[in-house]
């Protein structure tokens, strides 16, 4: 059975595209990808060409920072009310909802902190505070969001970090 994969992100995805390509051969129908950085655009227009061209699924990998700008804010320091971040990640899961109605199988890898991001130590953890319990919020409440969609999947990125 040919499958037909499109990756959305962005950042480059060529290397995710070519281990998908080289390494399973029921992948037949080809992999391709987006111009990187136009994640939120193509996901709310249905006459983008990635939807017109027919795609089996749908990998859409984003850093936190593209999805909320104010959790760019809070990396950077800014006292930024944890809860406007979580309203802005509503929202992105609204835009994946629209991108489900358009592909039968869409898979979402988590949020991962980056090694540059600097934390606030023993207060990491700690709601309202930390950048980790922020970013964990984030993914639970995409997870959430999207839970009512079957065939929406967050995928544990973690592990391949």
């Amino acid at each position: 059975m040919a499958v037909r994969i499109t990756t959305i992100s962005d950042f480059n995805l060529d290397n995710l595209n070519g281990l998908l390509e080289n390494q399973d051969p029921n992948i037949t129908g080809g992999v391709s990808s987006t111009q990187f950085g136009q994640v939120q655009s193509l996901l709310v227009d249905p006459e983008a060409p990635c939807w017109k061209a027919g795609t089996d699924c749908a990998v859409v990998w984003t850093g936190p920072e593209a999805v909320s700008p104010s959790f760019r804010d809070v990396l950077r320091g800014v006292d930024i009310s944890h809860d406007r971040v979580l309203s802005e990640v509503r929202q992105y899961a609204g835009m994946l909802r629209l991108a489900a109605e358009r592909v039968p199988l869409v898979l979402i890898p988590t949020w991962t902190p980056t090694r540059s991001t600097r934390g606030y130590g023993l207060l990491e953890m700690r709601p309202g505070i930390g950048i980790t319990n922020l970013l964990m919020r984030m993914n639970l409440e995409l997870a959430e969001s999207l839970a009512d969609i079957p065939h929406a999947y967050l995928l544990d990125s973690q592990a391949w970090i």
